[in-house]
């Protein structure tokens, strides 16, 4: 490793050097579920609009597919914007929000989605496995960029509780 002086230094006076602890399979994964959900979101509603207007189904899938999809398109939102604020601006408690909201209600909502209707368009269940395994992925790779946050946030702490003894 190489000692650089003062004047050949690539990082400028007054910055600090810290090494970033943001995970760029999550950030790229996070953009293209962007993109997909946009398209599932689109279709889906396409196909419950279809589903209703079309077919006779009980009161139970009259009610709770469309709760279901409304649940799903709330919190998606949300999930998303944590998961790339927490990410890019390494802070652990969005990232947190990201996962809880990742574990629950996306799973559940898209598992519905995917496999549990009475009545079902082929592309439902598409759509919902890619989704389904987009958000599985996410959660991998999120609960490992947060252990990363987590080691790097407590190092800087120890780093400057060792810095004030002194």
């Amino acid at each position: 490793m190489r000692d650089w002086d003062e004047e050949e230094s690539p990082v400028p006076r007054g910055f600090v050097h810290t090494r970033s602890s943001t995970s760029a399979a999550l950030q790229v994964c996070l953009q293209f579920n962007v993109y997909m959900s946009a398209i599932f979101l689109v279709l889906q509603s396409l196909a419950l609009t279809e589903k209703l207007r079309t077919f006779e189904l009980d009161v139970f899938g009259k009610v709770l597919a469309p709760l279901t999809f409304g649940v799903w398109c709330a919190s998606e939102v949300f999930r998303l914007w944590f998961g790339f604020t927490g990410n890019l601006q390494e802070k652990l408690p969005q990232m947190s929000v990201f996962l809880l909201l990742s574990l629950f209600p996306q799973l559940p909502c898209l598992l519905y989605l995917m496999n549990l209707q009475d009545l079902q368009f082929p592309v439902e269940r598409i759509l919902g496995g890619f989704m389904f395994t987009f958000t599985g992925v996410e959660l991998v790779m999120g609960y490992h960029a947060m252990q990363a946050l987590v080691k790097k946030q407590t190092t800087s702490y120890s780093r400057l509780v060792s810095e004030d003894k002194y």
